[in-house]
C-alpha cells in the first residue's frame, strides 16, 4: 500500500469503481455520483482529479461546493500533492493584480476551489465565464438552485467541452439537468460498501431512534401568543412574511434565548428605520438566498416595536428553564455509572443563541463543553474536532458547521433542534453513521414530530 503525507492512496472497491466509469470512453462526460454521505466522496474526488490532471496536464479544472467545505477539500487536494488555490475575495484581488502584470488569471493544470455563494456574485462568476474549463466537480448537487444552478449553465456555455462531476446524495432526485440529455448515473448506499477483501464495512446495529416530547408549558404558550400578535402589525411584506413567521417559529421551537435574540435584532431594524430583510432577523448557521427576498417596509407608527418590547419584556419576565432544558437536565441526571454514561455526546442545535443557552446551562450542572458554530474560524473548528475525536465529552454544535465533519466516535446524538426535512435529516445521520464507527449509535429527537419517522424511514432502508 503506498502513501503520500501519510494518507493512503489505495482505494476502496466502491471509490475505485466511480473513477473506473469516470474514464471509461463510454461513458457521458457529464457524471452524478450520488452516495450516502460517509463514503468518501470527497476523497474520491480527490484521487479522480489527480488522475485527471496526471493525463491532461494544461487542464483548468473548478470545484464548486459550500462555503463550509472550501477548506476540507483544499485539505485533501494537498494531502496528495495536488495543485490547488482556495479562492475567496482577498485571494480574487491578488489574482486580478497578477493578471494585470501580464501573469494568467486562472492557471492551466492548476485546481481552483469556490464556494459556491461566491462563484456566483457577479463579478465572480464573469470572471469564471471568461476561460474555457476542461473539468467541473460540485460536491454537494443537490444544493444548486437560482443563482447557483445559473453559474454552472453559464460555465457550460463559455466551456462548451467541459466534462462534470455531480456528487449527491440517493435522496436528492431533483437535480438541474443543464439541457444535457445523456448522463452516467452511480449509486453507492451504505450497505453496498465493502472493504478490498469483499468483508461489508457496515457491519454495526442500526441505531435506536427515540422520539421526545416536551411540549410547550402555560408561561411558553403565552409568550408565542404575544408573538404571533407581531407579524399583523408589520403591514403588507409581501412574499417574506412566510419566512418570518417560520424563523419567529422556529427559534421559538428552539429555545426562549433563541427567540430573544431574533427578537432583539427585529427591535433594532425596527427602532432605526433600517431596511428589515429577513437575513438581518434570522441568527444561524445556514447559508440560505434570504438575501434575494424583498425587505420589510418601514413602520410608521410604533405599533409593531411596540409589540417586540411587550415579548422582550414577557422573556425578561421567564426565569424558568424552558421544557426543553429541563428535559436535558433530567437526561444527564439519569446517566449513572449503573445506566452506562456514553464517552461521546453530541447535541445538535439550529441557533447559536440555543448552543450558548444549553453550554452555560451545562457549566452550572458541572459538564465541560465542546463548541462548534459558524462564528468560529476554520482553525478554531478543526481544534475543536480534533480534541473531540482524541477525548470525546460533551459536543455542542449547530447544524450547519457540521458539515463535512466525520463524527462516527459519537455514542449519543441529541437532536434539540431536528433537521426541517427529510434530506436534511440524511445528511445529518450520515455525518455519524459512517465508515469507522464501531459502536451503537442512540438518537433522540427532541419534538421531532414526522422527522422522527423519517429517519426511521431512512435508516430501514439501508
Amino acid at each position: 500500500m503506498s502513501q503520500n503525507n501519510g494518507i493512503s492512496t489505495v482505494l476502496l472497491p466502491h471509490q475505485q469503481a466511480l473513477l473506473d466509469t469516470f474514464f471509461d470512453a463510454r461513458s457521458s462526460p457529464c457524471h452524478v455520483a450520488r452516495w450516502d454521505v460517509g463514503l468518501g466522496s470527497m476523497w474520491t474526488m480527490a484521487f479522480l482529479i489527480k488522475r485527471f490532471l496526471a493525463a491532461n496536464g494544461i487542464s483548468r479544472i473548478l470545484v464548486l461546493c459550500p462555503k463550509a467545505l472550501t477548506h476540507q477539500a483544499a485539505y485533501h487536494f494537498k494531502s496528495i500533492d495536488l495543485p490547488a488555490v482556495l479562492v475567496d475575495r482577498f485571494c480574487f484581488r491578488a489574482m486580478q493584480g497578477e493578471a494585470l502584470s501580464g501573469g494568467a488569471m486562472w492557471r492551466e493544470g492548476t485546481v481552483f476551489i469556490l464556494g459556491i455563494e461566491f462563484a456566483k456574485q457577479t463579478d465572480i462568476a464573469a470572471s469564471l465565464c471568461s476561460v474555457p474549463w476542461t473539468l467541473l466537480t460540485v460536491p454537494k448537487a443537490h444544493q444548486l438552485r437560482g443563482k447557483s444552478e445559473n453559474i454552472v449553465r453559464e460555465l457550460l456555455t463559455a466551456s462548451p467541452h467541459l466534462r462534470m462531476l455531480l456528487l449527491t446524495t440517493p435522496g436528492a432526485v431533483d437535480l438541474p439537468r443543464f439541457g444535457i440529455e445523456e448522463w452516467t448515473e452511480s449509486t453507492v448506499r451504505q450497505r453496498d460498501v465493502v472493504d478490498a477483501s469483499g468483508r461489508r464495512m457496515f457491519d454495526i446495529p442500526q441505531p435506536i431512534v427515540r422520539s421526545v416530547e416536551c411540549p410547550q408549558n402555560s408561561s411558553e404558550m403565552h409568550i408565542w401568543q404575544s408573538v404571533c400578535e407581531i407579524v399583523p402589525l408589520l403591514g403588507s411584506i409581501g412574499g417574506a412574511r412566510g419566512l418570518l413567521v417560520s424563523i419567529l417559529q422556529s427559534s421559538m421551537n428552539s429555545s426562549v434565548s433563541a427567540l430573544e435574540e431574533v427578537l432583539r435584532r427585529l427591535r433594532s431594524r425596527l427602532a432605526h428605520g433600517n431596511p428589515l430583510t429577513v437575513r438581518s432577523v434570522d441568527e444561524n448557521d445556514a447559508e440560505t438566498d434570504a438575501d434575494d427576498l424583498p425587505p420589510l417596509p418601514g413602520v410608521e407608527n410604533l405599533a409593531a416595536l411596540e409589540a417586540v418590547n411587550k415579548c422582550l419584556t414577557e422573556l425578561d419576565d421567564f426565569t424558568e428553564w424552558d421544557t426543553k432544558l429541563q428535559w436535558l437536565a433530567k437526561y444527564f441526571e439519569d446517566l449513572t455509572p449503573d445506566t452506562g454514561v456514553p464517552q461521546s455526546i453530541c447535541i445538535l442545535t439550529q441557533y447559536r443563541a440555543t448552543l450558548f443557552y444549553i453550554q452555560a446551562a451545562l457549566e452550572e450542572w458541572g459538564h465541560s463543553t465542546i463548541v462548534l458554530h459558524g462564528e468560529l474560524s476554520y482553525e478554531e473548528r478543526h481544534r475543536a474536532k480534533q480534541i473531540f475525536k482524541q477525548d470525546g465529552g460533551i459536543l455542542l454544535a449547530t447544524l450547519a458547521v457540521t458539515e463535512g465533519a466525520s463524527l462516527s466516535s459519537v455514542q449519543s446524538l441529541i437532536l434539540y433542534d431536528p433537521p426541517r426535512h427529510r434530506l436534511a435529516a440524511e445528511q445529518i445521520l450520515d455525518r455519524f453513521q459512517r465508515i469507522g464507527r464501531t459502536e451503537q449509535l442512540i438518537i433522540d429527537v427532541v419534538n421531532g414530530g414526522e422527522i422522527t419517522e423519517v429517519l426511521a424511514e431512512i435508516l430501514s432502508a439501508r
